[in-house]
This record gives C-alpha cells, structure tokens and sequence, in this order.
C-alpha cells in the first residue's frame, strides 16, 4: 500500500507553508479541537509557517457569538449560522470565504486542512480553496458510515447522507489524506485507489503538559478517571457497572468523570449514577477548562478507556487515551481499533476485552492490589505514549508529508 513513508521526510525540501486550519478550534474544545492544538503548536515550533484558524460555531449554541482575533501568531475567524436564518447563512459562507482568501499567501504553498469528513456546509470552502489554488487536505478521525442509523432522527441522517457521498468522491476535491486509524487509513486508500497521498497519524499528545508523574499521596484513596463525550461507543455503562462491582472488594476508591455528554444524552448518564448504590462515590464534574481538567488529570490514579465492540468504535483511535498514558499512571483499555498495535497487555496496560462489566472490574482490582506491578505498567505506558503519540515527533512527519503535496 503506497502510504506516505515517514523515513523520506528528511529527503524532501523544507517550503515556507501557510497552513489554514478548518472546522476545529484552537481556542479550546474537546477532542477534536486538542488534535488540532497539538499539531498547530507543534508545527510553529518547527518554524517556517503561518497558521490561521477557521472556527465552525455549532448552529445550536445560543451562547456562540462571532470573534475574531489572534492566539500564538495564529490568526482566528468564528463563524456560525442559524438553520432558521437564510440570511445567517450567506452571511457564514460570505465571512468565511473571505477569511480564506485574506489569509492566502503570495510567498508560501497554501494549505487548507479540514478537520474530520466534511459536511455539506464545509464542503464548499474546500472548493473554493481548490479554485483558488490552494491545496487541500482532510484529516479523518471517524467512520460515519459504520454507525447504526436507527435511532437517529432525519436531520443526522441527512447530514451523514452527505458526509457519506463527499467521503466515497474525496479523490475529487482533496490534495492530501490524513487517517487516525489503520482502519480508516486503508479504507481511504481503497476509495483513492493510491491517487492521493495518504498519511496514518495517531493521537497526539502535548507532552509539556505531563513533564512529571505526580505519585498518589491522598491516604491510600484510588481515583479511577474517565473523560469523554459519553456517546454510546465510549462503554460508560460498563465502566460504571464494573465500579459497582469493584466497590465489593474496594470501599477506598473514587470515581471522576469529566466531559461533556450530548445533550439528549446527559439525563440517561446522570439518571444512572443517581440510581447507583454507591452513586456517594461517583463524582461527575462535568466539562472543565484546560487548566482545571488537567490538574484533575494529574491526581487521578487509574485511567480507563472503556470503548465498545462496534464497527464505529473500532474504526477510530480515542484521543483521551494518549493523555492518560502521558500521565505514567496505569491504564486500562479495552481491545478495540489500533490499541492492541501500540500496547501490550501487562506490560504497557492493562488490555480487556470491550462490553464486559466483570473483565474492568478485574482489571481495575489487579491495579490496585498490585501498586508496584501497576506503577511499572503505567510507566512503560508513558513510554509507548512518547514513543508513537508524541505531538512534536508527528508534525515534523506531517510537515514533510505537507511539503511533498503537489
């Protein structure tokens, strides 16, 4: 399969690149807008580059509000629109096609990277890009097509129609292909047939953040730690079954959840955890700012990513588990996707197969019954997490990858 070779990065000219980031926010956000973080940071680093930011506001946010600015050099647009609104739509395609076009450079190879499988209402401002000739490139991070449709109302089905019929024509409006997963890597590249140059990059991790491991000092109290969206493919409702179990064995354990649930989702979780008989112990602290959630991080004993056995969920790579292994603590994730390709069970995690409630609750007790077992696990995690997901590592492979684009 003819891949984009991380080894022939050092044998390709480095150019003066001006990079405009589509979709996901510098700004802050959850998952997709931390790969996105990573990489911009990483890349000024390197140098030789301008960067610029193109934030899609979600329609369905009273509280978005149109901002312009400047972060680190990077110059930033919010726009947004109201489904409602004829009006706020024009006025969404009008700002956003003139951001691009003020930020295009005269000097440097123009690049448009789009964060995930683009809808309808992004789809355009690649065109556009491409008519002005700027290449584009699309990083893929899920596989909408492998989702289960049915219980999804007409809106979402009609936005994955399109994102569906974009994915299997993306040879007709892209330059380059970025791909989370083995997965989703070689199934862009049947689509492509090898006809654009594809690139597999995992999660990233900004390991300024996690320069020491901070040892349990809080009187023999585990924190166990799960941070995510909640969707259905995350396996909440067996990691907080596999905690009841636990609870058994353990009374000296916590367990903290962060993030942010779908709306229509939030009552189900929080309906669960108040119904929990030992709901006293679970402790749901919702969405944080970067600075609250990773200090929470950092005193946290136990990791877990407890993804289920789907088609969707094996087509992706969680971004929350480079984090948790950045931490030096100990692990544990379920066998789904590319895992199995980074880590070894009881060497660099603690591996257990998905959708079991009593296969967590096991390895959660070996974690806590074995400290020292435990504590080297979660530091050769560490080191698989610097080896394959450091941030700075895989953006000098994707500067080479960008500076080779025709």
């Amino acid at each position: 399969m003819s891949i984009f070779n991380n080894h022939d990065s050092a044998a390709i000219k480095k150019e003066f690149l001006n990079i405009v980031f589509i979709g996901e926010s510098y700004l802050g956000g959850m998952a997709g807008s931390k790969r996105v973080q990573n990489i911009i940071n990483s890349l000024l680093k390197i140098g030789d580059i301008s960067i610029h930011n193109l934030i899609i506001g979600n329609p369905n946010d009273k509280s978005d509000i149109e901002q312009k600015g400047e972060k680190n050099s990077v110059s930033y647009q919010k726009i947004y629109y109201k489904i409602l609104n004829p009006f706020s739509i024009i006025l969404y395609y009008y700002k956003g096609f003139k951001f691009i076009i003020k930020t295009k450079s005269h000097i440097a190879k123009n690049i448009v990277y789009c964060y995930d499988s683009p809808g309808i209402l992004i789809f355009p401002f690649l065109v556009y890009s491409r008519i002005i000739k700027m290449r584009v490139v699309v990083d893929i991070v899920e596989d909408y097509n492998s989702l289960d449709k049915k219980n999804l109302r007409m809106k979402e089905r009609s936005k994955l129609f399109f994102i569906n019929i974009l994915g299997k024509n993306i040879h007709l409006y892209t330059d380059g292909i970025l791909a989370i997963s083995s997965y989703l890597a070689n199934k862009y590249y049947n689509i492509t047939k090898g006809r654009i140059p594809l690139m597999q990059i995992p999660i990233n991790v900004n390991f300024e953040l996690f320069k020491e491991v901070k040892p349990n000092k809080r009187n023999n109290i585990y924190k166990i730690f799960y941070g995510g969206s909640f969707g259905e493919k995350d396996g909440l409702m067996y990691l907080l079954n596999a905690f009841e179990i636990l609870m058994e064995y353990h009374k000296n354990i916590e367990l903290i959840l962060t993030g942010k649930p779908a709306k229509h989702g939030m009552d189900y979780i929080l309906n669960r955890i108040n119904n929990s008989n030992v709901k006293s112990k679970i402790h749901y602290l919702g969405y944080l700012e970067d600075r609250k959630y990773y200090k929470i991080l950092q005193n946290c004993d136990i990791f877990c990513m407890t993804r289920i056995n789907s088609k969707y969920a094996n087509a992706g790579f969680p971004f929350k588990l480079g984090e948790m292994l950045a931490t030096g603590k100990p692990v544990l994730a379920t066998k789904v996707g590319d895992v199995n390709n980074f880590l070894e069970n009881m060497v660099s995690a603690i591996l257990v197969e998905p959708n079991s409630a009593e296969g967590i609750a096991k390895g959660l007790k070996f974690i806590i019954e074995n400290p020292h077992q435990a504590m080297t696990i979660g530091l050769n995690g560490k080191g698989k997490a610097l080896e394959y997901f450091d941030s700075d590592k895989i953006s000098i492979k994707l500067r080479a990858f960008l500076n080779q684009l025709n």
